[in-house]
């Protein structure tokens, strides 16, 4: 079994999308998009006619109309359909700039309701035309035409939830997970002297308070979908476990309440970064976590033509990462 990744594509500033052509030559099984697929907002006021952050002055109807659009231009693009219409599966899952704006979260601290909460109303809709986009990837055979947009009464009557699934293809569980529709609104950064973050893990950080970017319920979710599954398990994530960005998993509690987990034979896979790369986590078990990050996004700080195929075997997988320049690294895990 074959299974591709990426996120971050956006149909806006590149219609084309070639590196859906590079990953088909794979022949893939399973896509995975992890987020970042539409963006609502992105760049500077100078270069781009969407900037960071405009969509939170938009009205519900606005809103949900230029998100809407979004959604059906990217599945106008052809080397995209031909793709989706190729794989047996797709599975999707939203970051910010397709669940509203840039570090977007659902759920306010309770000491504080920062610019980046996204009101009930928009987060309905945004719920209702993500579920949309994924029922339109599974249809077999590809609709040819796009549906029309759900009414106002339809996305705001809809359920008040996230968006994590999970589904299973032979040996391998699939944890498609949310990690923004609960994100609550974060503390102050936590600096250190010696870098940019303090380490969770070190003593020193112990009393610094987290918010969480899943939510208790999902954590619970989690879990037990991953003991009860004897199989290989993957963990599909919009956000890297650490990293540079504000927006990873070190700075929430998530990823202490993961080290403690000690999950068997999982790996994770996650997106946003616009860039590709592989992490053994020692402090996670010895856990792997790909990214895949940069299909097509090509304006400044963007990238294009990065993917990921997983090749799942008997008593483990390889995992490989492409650029637009070919294959960059392969990565073989055995399990016990």
């Amino acid at each position: 079994m074959k299974i591709a990744f990426t996120s971050c594509f956006d149909a806006l500033d590149d219609a084309d999308q070639q590196v859906w052509d590079r990953v088909a030559e794979h022949e893939p099984d399973i896509l995975l998009l992890l987020g970042d697929s539409i963006y609502m907002d992105f760049g500077l006021p100078f270069m781009s006619t969407h900037p960071l952050g405009k969509p939170r002055g938009w009205g519900p109807a606005k809103f949900a109309e230029e998100m809407y659009s979004r959604y059906r231009k990217q599945s106008q693009v052809s080397s995209f359909r031909s793709l989706v219409q190729s794989v047996g599966h797709v599975g999707a899952i939203w970051d910010d700039h397709d669940f509203a704006w840039n570090s977007a979260c659902g759920v306010p601290n309770t000491e504080a309701r920062g610019k980046n909460v996204v009101p009930r109303d928009k987060k309905l809709i945004s719920r209702s035309l993500h579920m949309q986009f994924r029922a339109w990837l599974r249809e077999r055979p590809l609709l040819e035409q796009y549906p029309t947009p759900p009414t106002m009464e339809q996305m705001l009557s809809g359920p008040d939830k996230g968006i994590q699934e999970s589904f299973d293809v032979g040996p391998v569980r699939f944890l498609m997970l949310d990690g923004r529709y609960y994100r609550e609104e974060q503390n102050e950064p936590r600096r250190n002297p010696e870098g940019p973050f303090i380490d969770p893990f070190a003593d020193e950080a112990e009393d610094v308070p987290l918010t969480s970017l899943l939510g208790a319920s999902q954590r619970t979710w989690l879990s037990s979908r991953i003991t009860e599954w004897p199989g290989i398990h993957i963990i599909c994530s919009g956000q890297a476990l650490s990293g540079k960005k504000s927006d990873d998993w070190e700075h929430y509690s998530d990823l202490e309440w993961l080290a403690k987990q000690r999950f068997r034979k999982t790996v994770f896979l996650s997106g946003d970064i616009h860039d590709i790369k592989m992490k053994g986590h020692e402090e996670l078990g010895g856990m792997w976590e790909f990214t895949a990050s940069g299909a097509a996004r090509p304006r400044l700080g963007g990238a294009s033509g990065n993917f990921g195929i997983i090749e799942v075997s008997a008593n483990g997988l390889e995992a490989s990462l492409y650029d637009e320049d070919g294959l960059d690294k392969t990565r073989r895990i055995s399990f016990q």
